[in-house]
């Protein structure tokens, strides 16, 4: 049976450091500490990467946290929090090889206006994920979700007609893919998940993932 391999995107083709832009904003380390806080740290911040709320709103919710002075830089860093985002190093010529074997989907809840410089530096593997609606002039109005539970319902998509899925994440809401799938990896996942399902083979280093893949596909 053919075979896709379907990754999740952050924190395994994708660093995610905050600190890159409270360095580029903040001056002074109140500002930092704070900012990261009620920022990065808040139930805000997930709603916004889970498509709930736009940056606009997570502003608004956030500054009512974080000192009136702060505001403008807490601004400057909510619209510039792609600055946190790059590649990992490797991780490009990991799904080159990759796609030397089969087919790669990358699944994400990021939005392709974002996702778009990122998946250039990556080769332009194909990705599957949720879109801005974005007005004349450049407002962002509204976001379209292109399923619920999009990576579960993507796996089980593709053996519906046809696909095996071997399926890899490093956090909790990657697991619905990699239990589904005919083969599943944890990747860089925390201590605290890989304690609590110890049955999902856990890898640290693209090479190791990749041998596993392989192995998978070659059975």
């Amino acid at each position: 049976m053919l075979k896709n391999i379907v990754f999740d995107m952050g924190n395994v083709l994708i660093h995610y450091d905050p600190q890159l832009v409270l360095d580029r904003f903040c001056e002074t380390e109140e500002e930092r500490t704070v900012i990261y806080r009620e920022l990065f740290q808040g139930e805000d911040w997930v709603k916004t990467d889970l498509g709930l709320i736009t940056d606009e709103e997570l502003f608004e919710l956030v500054k009512k946290r974080v000192p009136e002075e702060m505001h403008g830089k807490l601004k400057e860093c909510v619209e510039h929090w792609d600055i946190c985002l790059s590649p990992i190093e490797g991780a490009k010529e990991f799904l080159d090889k990759l796609r030397e074997l089969t087919q790669v989907i990358i699944i994400s809840d990021t939005f392709s206006q974002f996702a778009g410089p990122l998946m250039k530096k990556l080769g332009y593997p194909t990705i599957f994920c949720n879109s801005l609606v974005v007005a004349d002039n450049g407002e962002i109005v509204d976001f379209k979700m292109r399923c619920e539970k999009s990576k579960y319902t993507t796996v089980k998509a593709l053996q519906s007609i046809g696909y095996d899925t071997i399926a890899s994440g490093d956090s909790h809401n990657d697991l619905g893919m990699i239990q589904a799938s005919k083969a599943g990896f944890l990747f860089k996942s925390t201590d605290a998940i890989k304690a609590e399902y110890p049955e999902i083979p856990a890898y640290e280093t693209y090479d190791e993932l990749y041998a596993a893949i392989k192995g998978v596909i070659e059975a």
